[in-house]
Protein backbone atom coordinates (compact mmCIF):
# COMPACT_ATOMS: atom_id res chain seq x y z
CA UNK A 1 0.00 0.00 0.00
CA UNK A 2 2.90 2.38 0.63
CA UNK A 3 3.88 2.34 -3.07
CA UNK A 4 0.34 3.33 -4.06
CA UNK A 5 0.35 6.14 -1.52
CA UNK A 6 3.68 7.39 -2.84
CA UNK A 7 2.38 7.43 -6.42
CA UNK A 8 -0.79 9.26 -5.40
CA UNK A 9 1.26 11.80 -3.50
CA UNK A 10 3.59 12.39 -6.45
CA UNK A 11 0.69 12.96 -8.84
CA UNK A 12 -1.17 15.19 -6.38
CA UNK A 13 1.94 17.32 -5.83
CA UNK A 14 2.68 17.64 -9.57
CA UNK A 15 -0.83 18.07 -10.96
CA UNK A 16 -2.73 21.35 -10.89
CA UNK A 17 -6.37 20.66 -11.76
CA UNK A 18 -7.36 24.33 -11.26
CA UNK A 19 -7.60 24.89 -15.01
CA UNK A 20 -10.24 22.15 -15.10
CA UNK A 21 -12.36 23.48 -12.24
CA UNK A 22 -15.34 24.43 -14.39
CA UNK A 23 -18.83 23.04 -13.88
CA UNK A 24 -18.17 19.85 -15.87
CA UNK A 25 -14.83 19.06 -14.25
CA UNK A 26 -16.46 16.71 -11.76
CA UNK A 27 -17.53 14.60 -14.73
CA UNK A 28 -13.95 14.12 -15.87
CA UNK A 29 -11.84 11.25 -14.66
CA UNK A 30 -9.06 9.27 -16.20
CA UNK A 31 -7.71 5.80 -15.49
CA UNK A 32 -4.00 5.38 -16.06
CA UNK A 33 -1.90 2.25 -16.27
CA UNK A 34 1.58 2.94 -14.94
CA UNK A 35 4.57 0.65 -15.41
CA UNK A 36 7.45 1.13 -12.96
CA UNK A 37 10.96 -0.27 -12.74
CA UNK A 38 12.18 -1.95 -9.55
CA UNK A 39 13.29 1.43 -8.16
CA UNK A 40 9.84 2.97 -8.68
CA UNK A 41 10.79 5.07 -11.70
CA UNK A 42 7.98 5.49 -14.22
CA UNK A 43 8.79 3.53 -17.36
CA UNK A 44 5.48 4.04 -19.11
CA UNK A 45 2.06 5.54 -18.43
CA UNK A 46 -0.99 5.20 -20.65
CA UNK A 47 -4.48 6.55 -20.24
CA UNK A 48 -7.21 3.99 -20.73
CA UNK A 49 -9.76 5.02 -23.37
CA UNK A 50 -12.87 6.59 -21.87
CA UNK A 51 -15.79 8.30 -23.54
CA UNK A 52 -16.07 11.95 -22.57
CA UNK A 53 -17.57 14.67 -24.75
CA UNK A 54 -16.12 17.54 -22.74
CA UNK A 55 -13.90 19.56 -25.11
CA UNK A 56 -11.35 19.98 -22.28
CA UNK A 57 -11.03 16.23 -21.72
CA UNK A 58 -7.98 15.61 -23.97
CA UNK A 59 -6.08 18.40 -22.18
CA UNK A 60 -7.22 16.96 -18.83
CA UNK A 61 -5.77 13.55 -19.76
CA UNK A 62 -2.49 15.04 -21.00
CA UNK A 63 -2.16 17.13 -17.85
CA UNK A 64 -2.61 14.04 -15.71
CA UNK A 65 -0.05 12.05 -17.70
CA UNK A 66 2.49 14.87 -17.37
CA UNK A 67 2.01 14.77 -13.60
CA UNK A 68 2.85 11.05 -13.60
CA UNK A 69 6.18 11.71 -15.34
CA UNK A 70 7.15 14.64 -13.11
Amino acid sequence: QSELSAIKSQITDAWNPVSFSGGMSKEMQVSIVIRLDTNGKVLDAKALPEKNDNPSYPAFVESTLRAVYT
